[in-house]
């Protein structure tokens, strides 16, 4: 699946890949990502050459809204790409 649009609960662009289950998954691009450093101290986690491209984070767990799109009413949690 490729393309962006908006998402219906605060327009964030967005764009749906597979999920490793096969489901379409609504997820945004991102320019860095964070990870726990040393500390406490959030470092930011670099591309490399095992993994290059763009990166992604599930839409779930960055959109206010997301409770409003599950069934369950909560938040899913994040799933390795």
């Amino acid at each position: 699946m490729s393309g962006s649009k908006p998402c219906d609960g605060c327009g964030m662009p967005i764009e749906f890949h597979q999920s490793p289950n096969g489901k379409p998954m609504p997820v945004q691009r991102v320019r860095n990502v964070y990870i726990m450093g040393a500390e406490g101290k959030l470092e930011v986690a670099l591309r490399s050459e095992a993994r290059p491209g763009t990166m992604f984070v599930s839409h779930f767990e960055t959109c206010p809204r997301a409770s409003s799109f599950s069934r369950s009413g909560s938040k899913p949690r994040a799933i390795e790409p």
